[in-house]
């Protein structure tokens, strides 16, 4: 085996290894468990993405036959094994084994994609697969003698299937065609370049259909996320934004990129088309994020996926400037982002933070540690309940307020104890509840239900008050980290619901 496979070989494993135990050990978060929904009530899109990911889950999980964090999980390891190596093959492709090395390396050093993407259940996961593979494909397009017809179809086809992910995936084409206005016009003469759009757009068409069908309601969701200009600028959310993709690319990352970028600009590379194609890839699309940060709340990840073609270009120079096939500052890069999951990780298990003495109602206030922390706890004592109560519980449901808050109560207490969720709120606040809760045909008039009012993020419990006829805490208890209280749940019963269906 040549060197340059084995060191591969370690680095796919390694980050594998690494990446199976995080999954297997940590409770789903908010949104893991919201996206569990899309597997267990599978559409032809969902109120706030298309549908791929509903899809993967149930084909990983076998239609939700292995339900646990590990098997929901394993899409994510999976592609991030498929990522790393698609990595290695598009910058050998540029320069050679090394750079391949290189970008392997520095791709697992990222948060984004080692951690976000690459551990758990998010759109993320997908489009990044089909984004680096796009990636891979054009730079056999643009860099070999390989046929131009036939990689456009496959750009085509894997651009649309990541817009399947998450539609601003189709932002892709958009530094495509930048590079080719600016250095391929020929291109626009090729009738398989329309037809490779076209087909982009065909996938898209089970998103489209369930919006046409759903009044449009995943369209207008981030239409307004994304409508801007009536906000005025706003410096502190562009403020956010950046270290948010410094934090989430790996400060050290994100260094070495910079320091990269400059050298690669200055140097006279053997083929400049080649970082020319990686910047046209990347900075109009992060331009794009920086700018709607000027005017509204943007999340980090959004831009994320668009780092990737700088890490090529970066392992493009560190290949020539470095001796070592890996670099010291990609090996502190590592040192960094195992020492930030470890520290993470202790901290959600057992608590290592020290917490200020507070009362029950304030008990954990806003730690977003608790988001992956304590649900069994509360099915075990929910399943207590249910046992001393059973005269109430055997024909009750659980409700929530929101859509995560409803999620995680349906993946760890519902499901487990054959009962029926329903989430009560407009449908900005319960998301893909609503066709859920038409589905299942609650809450109905006259029933009882359950609701779990956490300290962490406590509500008024009179919201419920136009809802039921009468409400009554049953019970109080913690969930504990270290033999330490870190939560309090109050536990209510709501009487006789009241809204028609």
């Amino acid at each position: 085996m040549q060197k340059e496979k084995k060191y591969l070989l370690i680095i796919i494993l390694t980050s594998f290894v690494i990446r199976l135990f995080f999954a297997a050990n940590l409770q789903l978060g908010n949104d893991e468990v919201y996206y569990w929904l899309y597997a267990k009530y599978p559409a032809l899109s969902y109120f706030d993405h298309p549908p791929i990911l509903g899809w993967l889950l149930s084909i990983f999980t076998f239609n939700l036959n292995l339900d646990s964090e590990l098997t929901l999980r394993s899409m994510s390891l999976v592609f991030g094994a498929i990522n790393t190596f698609f990595v290695y093959k598009t910058a050998e492709i540029l320069k050679d084994k090394k750079a391949g090395l290189i970008a392997a390396a520095l791709y697992n050093s990222s948060i984004y994609l080692f951690v976000i993407s690459g551990i758990f259940i998010l759109p993320d996961s997908p489009m990044l697969l089909f984004w680096t593979l796009s990636l891979y494909f054009s730079v056999k397009l643009l860099f070999t003698n390989s046929s131009f017809n036939k990689n456009i179809i496959i750009i085509g086809i894997l651009i649309g299937l990541a817009a399947l992910a998450k539609l601003h995936a189709i932002l892709i084409w958009f530094g495509f065609l930048l590079y080719f206005v600016r250095y391929k016009k020929e291109y626009f003469k090729k009738p398989s370049l329309y037809l490779s759009g076209f087909i982009s757009l065909l996938i898209l068409l089970p998103f489209f259909i369930w919006n046409f069908q759903n009044d449009f309601a995943t369209i207008r969701f981030q239409g307004n996320r994304m409508s801007f200009f009536e906000s005025g600028i706003n410096f502190n959310y562009f403020l956010s934004e950046v270290l948010g993709e410094i934090l989430y690319n790996n400060p050290i990352n994100v260094a070495i990129i910079i320091f990269s970028v400059i050298i690669a600009l200055k140097s006279k590379f053997e083929n400049k088309q080649k970082i020319r194609f990686l910047l046209f890839s990347s900075i109009p699309i992060i331009a794009i994020f920086l700018f709607v940060s000027l005017f509204k709340r943007t999340l980090p990840h959004w831009s994320a996926p668009a780092y990737l073609p700088l890490i090529i270009l970066t392992s493009l120079v560190l290949s020539d400037k470095s001796k070592k096939i890996i670099p010291l500052s990609i090996k502190i890069s590592f040192i960094f982002i195992f020492t930030l999951l470890i520290i993470a990780f202790a901290e959600i298990k057992y608590g290592i933070i020290p917490q200020k003495q507070t009362t029950d109602i304030k008990l954990g206030e806003n730690d977003f540690t608790l988001d992956m922390y304590g649900w069994e706890q509360i099915n075990n004592e929910f399943e207590k309940i249910k046992k001393t109560d059973a005269e109430f519980s055997d024909k009750a449901i659980i409700v929530a307020h929101k859509w995560f808050n409803a999620a995680h109560l349906d993946y760890y207490v519902a499901s487990k104890n054959n009962i029926k969720l329903a989430a009560i709120g407009s449908i900005n606040d319960i998301h893909e509840y609503k066709r859920i809760n038409e589905i299942n045909n609650i809450p109905r008039k006259g029933q009882n239900a359950y609701f779990f009012n956490l300290s962490r993020n406590l509500i008024d419990i009179e919201i419920f008050a136009s809802e039921f006829k009468e409400i009554e805490l049953y019970k109080k208890f913690y969930v504990y980290k270290n033999n330490k209280p870190v939560e309090t749940v109050f536990v209510y019963k709501l009487y006789d619901y009241q809204s028609q269906k």
